[in-house]
């Protein structure tokens, strides 16, 4: 009897252990269904951040380049450079704009008639905002282009006869008539999408943040908790995005006030100064971190990497030693 209550026994401990690696096994399998959930990134919001990312990384790239050819006085390269760098900025810029109204849309609810269709068609007008935008952009960078190639047969001699380079990233060269009316057409058309762009990242931004603050207070109010995982990121979304509201708004005002004092009381149109390049580097650089705090698939990107880098140096350590001993 008493071998036969043992026996039970072990196997009654064997089913448990049994059970609780499956039970480990299921936990396993569903946080890795979670990562995987959360490391998917639907539309449009992985087309804005590719946008984005894409963009911006040229434009630093570009960048580099252009201080290079400044050094080194080398003319076409520049000329090369200044255009890349000119057309990924805009882009770059207004893909943290709809960024900002998408969060936006998905968080503040909806009473009005015009929000409510703004918010159940919000992917295919983040589409056609997309597509119309890489329009301009196309017609500006043709533009550039134009110039700039017809610029390599005014510039280069008066470029190499320098000495020293000039403070401007562009040569200012005379315009026919038919290039005069296509530029003042891209002017205004780059300054109405840019006051636009200005007037939805405004709007996004504060309306975002005031409507966290008053859900919160009730909330408070209420005696419900604020740690949850939806509040947190929520106001981890609307943190980052009244982050690069500022940093837009900073970098706009910098631009309107550059122009109105260099282009309109100066007349003065030689192109970027060395002080609205940097300006305009520091806000790539600062719009790059700041998305790169806010969004959860960078940081649990960044921390995978990490990972995985220290398990190399810990592999490779392991190796010296074995190989030593």
């Amino acid at each position: 009897m008493g071998r036969g209550s043992r026996i039970h026994s072990q196997r009654c401990v064997a089913e448990g252990a049994s059970q609780n690696k499956d039970r480990k096994a299921q936990q396993g399998w569903r946080t890795g269904c979670k990562v995987t959930i959360l490391t998917r990134i639907k539309q449009p919001l992985k087309l804005l951040l590719w946008t984005l990312i894409c963009c911006t990384m040229t434009f630093m790239m570009s960048a580099l380049v252009v201080f290079y050819s400044m050094i080194t006085l080398d003319f076409r390269a520049l000329i090369g450079s200044n255009v890349v760098f000119i057309c990924n900025l805009s882009p770059s810029m207004t893909s943290s704009v709809w960024l900002n109204f998408l969060y936006y849309t998905q968080i503040v609810p909806t009473q009005r008639a015009l929000s409510v269709w703004i918010k159940k068609n919000i992917k295919p007008i983040i589409y056609c905002v997309w597509f119309v935008e890489k329009i301009i952009s196309l017609f500006g960078m043709c533009l550039w282009l134009f110039d700039y190639l017809d610029s390599l047969h005014f510039g280069v001699d008066t470029f190499a006869d320098n000495s020293t380079v000039n403070e401007t990233l562009s040569v200012q060269k005379p315009s026919t008539e038919s290039r005069i009316g296509m530029f003042a057409i891209a002017f205004f058309t780059f300054k109405a999408h840019f006051i636009v762009c200005l007037c939805v990242m405004v709007m996004s931004s504060c309306s975002t943040v005031a409507y966290l603050c008053k859900h919160m207070c009730r909330m408070a109010a209420n005696g419900q908790p604020l740690t949850c995982p939806r509040v947190r990121s929520q106001v981890r979304v609307a943190i980052t995005g009244l982050l690069q509201g500022v940093l837009y708004m900073f970098c706009s005002v910098w631009t309107v006030c550059n122009y109105f004092t260099e282009y309109i009381f100066t007349e003065n149109n030689s192109g970027f100064t060395i002080i609205h390049f940097t300006v305009i580097n520091l806000y790539m650089m600062c719009s790059m971190f700041n998305m790169g705090v806010g969004q959860g698939v960078f940081r649990q990107r960044a921390s995978d990497i990490w990972f995985r880098v220290v398990q190399w140096c810990k592999a490779s350590k392991v190796q010296q030693s074995e190989q030593e001993g």
